[in-house]
């Protein structure tokens, strides 16, 4: 009947439509009634029942990361204070912006008609700035021993070509970045006017040399390196050029207050005070042995996938171990769930791959795991905790959870 339902003017006064409503049904039964105790909880259950309201961590996540890529954003303001210098360093630690500006500088100098070279040393970072860029007029993305192949190839240079074999270290460290500098002797109209380096504290001092020389103007070319002193797991020298002007970033805001945190036990270098979102806490689960982290990592995937809705692409599972010897992914996959590496990022897959090979990426959601060995290497911890941009779990045995949580934060490095 039309005396007992509510439209939108009577919402507006629900308490003259209960009259209405109540006086309805005592004339219908032709007898006086009290709306009493059991009136009122018929009226809680109709307008105020109890629930449990989800609110999965993929929302938290989608919030989380516009902030994120907001602040990041803000650093920009810095580029334009350093725009008219020629050599400079910028220093910070993980989450200050460093791959963001280093990319934003490359396009920018690429946009005022420099023939520009964006660099770093690890060849997944380079396809994932690539990726980022896109097709940019002036601008050459790729890591340092793909543009001594390149260069190598071009100017029809004989270079040993290990392939089919694992080549020796100094392979790498010496013969490529030699074979570079003797190319560059008969392609100087291959040279960049200006080179931009990410993660520049994984170079060594040979290839800063062969890397100047790229320069058509080796001594006054532009030249900016991006670099983070305690993000060192690849040398231990200081091997960056003199000659730069460098400026610190001080603020984290790539990762979340929480993950900040429980890295900084794991810092040494100058002032880093955290500036993102305030995140979920990380999650600590014990697991005894391999097969019992096994097990809890699939779980958790589960539960990420499953029940919280994230996308198995934002989601990183990191190992302690190199990606060969670890236990995890067997036949590609991680329990029910397909994986692939960091070099090869797929929206359907998790990315399963080691600490060191994922250096300079970043996946919203991280899983940190067989990390016995790890936990004795602060640079590697600190590389794995702020891979993770909003939220983190630590899969390990007690001892590994127990490092994590009794480590004390570094004097430098602020909540």
């Amino acid at each position: 009947p039309d005396q007992i339902m509510a439209f939108a003017e009577d919402i507006k006064r629900l308490d003259k439509w209960m009259d209405k409503v109540f006086h309805y049904w005592v004339e219908q039964n032709d007898r006086e009634g009290v709306f009493g105790s059991r009136g009122m909880q018929m009226v809680e259950r109709l307008f105020a029942p109890s629930f449990d309201l989800r609110h999965p961590l993929a929302a938290d996540l989608a919030e989380d990361e516009r902030r994120i890529l907001h602040l990041t954003e803000e650093q920009f303001a810095i580029l334009d204070l350093l725009s008219r210098r020629r050599r400079v360093g910028i220093r910070g630690g993980a989450g200050t912006g460093k791959t963001m500006l280093a990319l934003e500088k490359a396009r920018r100098l690429a946009s005022e008609g420099f023939r520009t070279l964006l660099t770093c040393y690890n060849r997944a970072l380079a396809e994932d700035l690539a990726a980022r860029v896109g097709e940019v007029d002036n601008l050459t993305v790729m890591n340092f021993h793909q543009l001594c192949y390149y260069m190598v190839q071009k100017a029809d240079c004989p270079v040993a070509d290990p392939e089919g074999e694992t080549p020796p270290p100094e392979y790498f460290e010496k013969e490529l970045p030699a074979a570079l500098l003797k190319a560059l002797e008969c392609l100087t109209d291959e040279r960049f006017d200006a080179i931009v380096v990410d993660e520049g504290q994984d170079f060594s001092e040979d290839w800063w040399t062969a890397l100047q020389f790229a320069l058509s103007d080796p001594d006054y070319g532009i030249l900016y390196v991006f670099f983070d002193d305690n993000q060192r797991i690849y040398r231990h020298v200081d091997s960056l050029p003199q000659d730069l002007d460098v400026y610190p970033l001080t603020k984290n805001l790539r990762n979340t207050v929480p993950i900040h945190h429980l890295a900084c036990a794991f810092y040494e270098g100058g002032e880093l005070r955290a500036g993102g979102p305030e995140g979920r806490p990380p999650e600590f689960i014990e697991a005894v042995n391999d097969h019992a982290a096994a097990k809890e990592t699939s779980r958790v995937l589960h539960r990420l996938i499953h029940e919280e809705h994230l996308a198995p692409g934002d989601i990183a599972v990191l190992t302690g171990r190199s990606r060969d010897s670890s236990g995890l992914a067997k036949e590609g996959k991680i329990g029910a769930f397909g994986v692939t590496n960091g070099r090869h990022p797929d929206p359907k897959r998790v990315v399963f791959d080691s600490i060191r090979r994922f250096k300079g990426l970043e996946r919203p959601v991280v899983v940190l795991v067989e990390l016995e060995e790890a936990i004795d290497s602060p640079e590697t911890m600190y590389v794995g905790l702020t891979r993770a941009n909003t939220h983190l779990v630590v899969i390990g045995t007690s001892r590994v959870l127990k490092s994590l949580k009794d480590t004390p934060e570094k004097d430098g490095c602020r909540v």
